[in-house]
């Protein structure tokens, strides 16, 4: 079977193209706090250092962008959070980080609200030598996590709402903050269904999926994909509709090709064939008055198979300029001072780039016509001009130039 990509509508995240390890490199999670890290292909496994420590201790996720910059989610839900770390209890904590399937079984899709101990996410730029906590006593607990690069990345999160018994939070800022991202209230072809989230793949900064199952009183009925073309903060259903019996895991490579895999061997897979390189098109020169906005356009900008472009502003000459964000397919941009603006606008596809300029030519105030001709600037700003001469500045009142 076929797994086809989403729509292309939304706006776009920055041009930052996901990057991965090398093959050789893996890192693999172990209960309470083990990390291990691979740099032969598996044939020897080094241990790192964990962020958290003690029985109390969950490792649920981690996301490394190369061998020394990575991401890491940590927490658990207790069954009762005054009892010891029991045989049981551990079981417990190790099903409900690892199993989708039995989280789903377990407790319904966890509808009421939890206690999470020990949550939080951590960042390494040496390799998990040592981690620096970007964010910590979030209530909500971090099951998958998926970073496209070092500053946009997205994660599950145990957040249930309407027939979905997953959240999913995303972040722009490297980790700092997680945003709560939209998702459907239910599945379209069986709106009595609840639907849990197994795995998440941020392809880019822009571009993701969600791999979901579906079902009734425990029993999973069938699988389909959650699709995001901005960055995570809204999802909705993948194109390709209701397919296999419900997907857990999902991994991927750009926009080359994807697989995901899950319940009664159902199994999906995605192709995205030959990509040619987009075109950008940063939209028609311009004019403008100092403090009133003027748009930045990009959306003539386009690609040949139709992918998502990532779109980013760069402002190359004129006065200084401050951009509330340089990502966007358009722009509302408000000059503060008189000039000429010069600005880049650089679109990618995750794999391919292109560039296109605009300008934009800002006075201090409007310029007002006060002749019978059609142009704007060809006479002083007088009402006294002669109306019929086409010159500079034709005033009767000073007979010759009024300026």
């Amino acid at each position: 079977m076929w797994w086809t990509t989403g729509s292309n509508s939304g706006s776009a995240r920055p041009s930052i193209s996901s990057t991965r390890p090398p093959e050789t490199f893996g890192v693999a999670l172990g209960y309470p706090n083990f990390i291990l890290a691979t740099h032969d292909a598996g044939a020897t496994w080094d241990m790192l250092n964990s962020p958290v420590s003690g029985d109390d201790a969950s490792l649920n996720a981690a996301s490394f962008i190369d061998e020394n910059i990575g991401f890491l989610a940590t927490g658990y839900e207790p069954t009762d959070k005054s009892a010891p770390a029991t045989p049981e209890e551990i079981r417990h904590r190790t099903l409900m980080r690892i199993s989708p399937l039995y989280r789903f079984v377990h407790d319904g899709g966890m509808k009421s609200a939890k206690a999470v101990r020990k949550e939080g996410i951590y960042k390494t730029t040496d390799g998990g030598q040592t981690w620096v906590e970007l964010v910590a006593d979030m209530v909500w607990l971090p099951y998958r996590l998926s970073m496209a690069n070092e500053q946009y990345g997205a994660v599950l999160t145990n957040e249930a709402s309407g027939h979905s018994n997953y959240g999913i939070r995303y972040t722009d800022d490297g980790g700092a903050t997680w945003n709560a991202g939209t998702v459907p209230d239910s599945v379209p072809w069986v709106p009595a269904a609840n639907y849990n989230l197994g795995d998440i793949w941020m392809v880019d900064a822009d571009l993701g999926y969600a791999s979901a199952f579906y079902g009734i009183g425990g029993l999973p009925m069938g699988g389909a994909f959650l699709v995001t073309t901005d960055g995570g903060n809204t999802w909705d259903w993948d194109a390709s509709g209701s397919t296999g019996s419900g997907y857990m895991g999902l991994d991927g490579e750009k926009k080359a090709h994807g697989a995901a895999g899950g319940v009664g061997l159902s199994n999906a897979t995605w192709q995205g064939g030959a990509n040619s390189g987009p075109t950008a098109d940063a939209g028609e020169d311009g004019t403008g008055v100092v403090g009133e906005p003027f748009v930045l356009d990009g959306t003539g900008s386009a690609d040949p198979e139709g992918d998502t472009l990532m779109h980013k502003w760069t402002l190359l000459s004129g006065p200084d300029l401050e951009l509330v964000t340089p990502f966007g397919e358009t722009l509302d941009v408000v000059p503060q001072t008189a000039g000429t603006y010069e600005f880049e606008l650089l679109v990618s596809d995750s794999e391919f780039t292109d560039t296109d300029t605009v300008t934009f030519t800002i006075d201090d105030e409007p310029v007002t016509d006060d002749d019978d001709d059609d142009a704007a600037d060809d006479d002083d700003d007088d009402g006294d001009d002669d109306g019929g001469d086409d010159d500079s500045d034709d005033d009767e009142a000073s007979g010759g130039c009024g300026c």
